[in-house]
């Protein structure tokens, strides 16, 4: 009976708190409050609670609440436990480096080769390397939460709620916190300064006065599923500081991830709620008063000595967009734009029509008026407008990455390298394929001459220009893309004529160069002269490339593909800019390294407690990388 009791009590302290019921929850609840919330510089290390399944006796869990070993300076321990959290080395190889280490004579190493019995017991070797490095500072405990999943309606599931971290943070290190948060002395107010005349602002519970702008944070966030297995994706949900400075390792803050093959209908608006509902927390600047089940909680405790954020900009691709925001696809007839009332179907609503009499200019969806016609309708209103205080449909944002680099760009580029390249042989070659090799010589010299670094990897071939039957369409990364696009320019100056689709082809890549000029050239707000400039370049450019897309099909040709980034790219050009800022600031670039990096480490990692132990690793990573 006594054995039963410690077991029962031992299981009590590590399981998640929504799991645990009745009176035990009660008497546990001051206990948990040593082990879970910020921690600060000095602070005792909390209990690691990175998986629900801990193992062990109370005394020893109660041991791990120590300050990590000295030996952590040593620097080749810091190095295989950066390489671990990266997912480059596995629990088994650190160990085992780790032990050679030491046998040999190197100092620090002892603890690390001691694990998982010196390597005789592998299946032990990441937990036993997880309660050596312990809990780093600054980072707060994982939140246990009860999500529906393929394993059940109350799967418990690892979170890093973004109010906890943000408090964890600013108690931490105030260094760290005015470089990765708050940026430069007065950077919130003059931020919220320039976006003053915006409906966000007009409209947002806090910001309407300037009374916070100070001290309330412009924050964005961004989803994205990667893939991590021959069969599956992750999907990697992360926030941000709009005002941080640094890599995206260190700029990005992980909420958690998980298995698309997890996903059942109710698991992702569950997983926005509760971020809706840590949001809420960061715009009020205290622990919360209720759950994310609007159960009461002890709250009102400030988080950052008046510190708060306030959600203002959220990032992703068009299939993020559409499963977060249930937007209609672009071949539909209606809701195919959430910025307007485009139309697939009616010609005087055209969305590939781009003059100043377009139909759609006179029918932009105000954040009102879209959630009136989603309610009208009997459309589920999403999560994030219904329950994030403050958010707006305006602050769904066009993305460069995904609708130029990889859109637009894309297409321009492709079509000027395989027009003037392939179809005219301006380089020279008898065949399309000695055309290619010449195209790729000719690259290779630009690249030299122009010192450009951000090059496309892997040799450039025909089918990188168009697949067969398809349309002309670059394929390669967004960033190698977008300094293409001034080799094309090149090349439309040197080898283009006089004729009709040559002037078109020579406008359309000197205004998208032009564009990208913009966005290096101005600050996070673009002047007045810069907005109309880039109003103007984003109608002509759209315009430019419509009518070589009607010259081609009239001609009987597949080129100068029609495509709904277009109309996504005027938008940008002429709604979000003014609103929003430069793009350059918060473009996808870093959003997508870190969605990228995770997917790499979740390989590493057991399927069972995969989204346990890759928070765990980036925790780990965000903490000495």
């Amino acid at each position: 009976m006594f054995r039963v009791g410690l077991w029962l009590l031992a299981l009590a302290a590590i399981a998640p708190a929504e799991c645990v019921g009745g009176g035990l929850k009660r008497r546990l609840e001051q206990a948990s409050a040593l082990t879970e919330g910020p921690t600060h510089a000095g602070a005792l290390v909390p209990v690691d609670q990175s998986s629900p399944s801990l193992v062990g006796g109370v005394r020893r869990r109660l041991a791990a609440v120590e300050a990590p070993p000295a030996d952590t300076q040593a620097p080749l321990y810091l190095k295989l436990m950066k390489e671990w959290a990266k997912g480059k080395l596995s629990s088994r190889q650190v160990q085992d480096f780790a032990n050679d280490a030491f046998q040999s004579g190197a100092e620090g190493l002892q603890r690390m080769g001691a694990v998982a019995n010196e390597g005789k017991n592998p299946q032990n070797a990441f937990r036993a390397l997880r309660a050596l490095f312990g809990q780093p500072a600054n980072m707060p405990a994982f939140k246990w939460i009860e999500i529906p999943t393929v394993n059940g309606q109350r799967t418990p599931h690892p979170f890093i709620l973004p109010h906890e971290l943000f408090s964890s943070m600013y108690l931490g290190s105030r260094d760290s916190w005015k470089q990765f948060v708050a940026g430069e002395t007065n950077a919130c107010f003059e931020y919220w300064l320039a976006r003053g005349g915006s409906e966000f602002v007009v409209q947002h519970p806090v910001l309407q006065t300037r009374e916070h702008w100070a001290t309330t944070v412009p924050i964005g966030m961004h989803g994205d599923g990667a893939p991590f297995s021959d069969n599956d994706s992750l999907y990697t949900f992360t926030w941000n500081s709009l005002l941080a400075e640094g890599s995206s390792k260190k700029t990005r803050f992980l909420f958690t991830v998980i298995q698309k093959s997890d996903f059942v209908p109710e698991t992702l608006d569950a997983i926005l709620r509760i971020f809706a509902w840590s949001c809420n927390a960061l715009l009020d600047g205290k622990t919360p008063g209720t759950d994310w089940l609007d159960r009461p909680l002890k709250g009102g405790v400030e988080l950052a000595s008046g510190w708060r954020a306030a959600i203002c900009e959220v990032r992703g691709d068009w299939a993020f967009y559409k499963e977060v925001f249930h937007f209609g696809a672009w071949n539909s007839r209606e809701r195919m734009c959430y910025m307007c009332r485009a139309s697939n179907a009616l010609r005087h609503m055209a969305w590939s029509s781009y003059g100043e009499d377009a139909g759609w200019r006179g029918s932009r969806w105000s954040h009102e008026a879209y959630l009136s016609f989603v309610v009208d309708t009997g459309l589920a209103t999403p999560v994030l407008l219904a329950a994030c205080a403050g958010l707006r449909l305006e602050c769904i944002t066009v993305d460069v990455l995904h609708c130029v680099d990889q859109g637009i760009a894309s297409h321009i580029i492709g079509n000027i390298l395989w027009i003037l390249i392939v179809l005219r042989a301006s380089l020279g070659g008898a065949t399309f394929k000695a055309r290619v090799m010449a195209l790729r010589q000719d690259l290779k010299e630009w690249y030299k001459a122009t010192k450009c670094t951000n090059q496309i990897r892997g040799k450039m071939t025909q089918e990188r220009l168009r697949a067969d039957g398809d349309w002309p369409k670059l394929k390669a990364k967004a960033a190698a893309t977008r300094h293409l696009s001034r080799y094309a320019k090149h090349l439309v100056i040197t080898h283009a004529g006089l004729s009709e689709e040559d002037v078109l082809m020579s406008n359309v890549v000197v205004l998208l160069v032009r564009f990208y000029e913009l966005l290096d050239e101005q600050p996070r707000f673009f002047s007045d002269a810069a907005q109309a400039e880039v109003a103007w370049l984003g109608r002509r450019l759209a315009i430019y490339y419509h009518d070589l897309a009607r010259r081609a099909l009239v001609a009987g040709q597949r080129l100068w593909k029609e495509m709904p980034k277009m109309h996504m790219f005027v938008h940008l050009c002429e709604w979000q800019i003014p609103a929003h800022g430069n793009p350059r600031y918060s473009w996808c670039y870093a959003d997508e390294d870190i969605a990228g990096f995770m997917a790499e480490v979740a390989a590493t990692c057991h399927p069972r407690t995969m989204a346990a132990s890759a928070l765990y690793k980036w925790v780990v990573m965000a903490s000495y990388t």
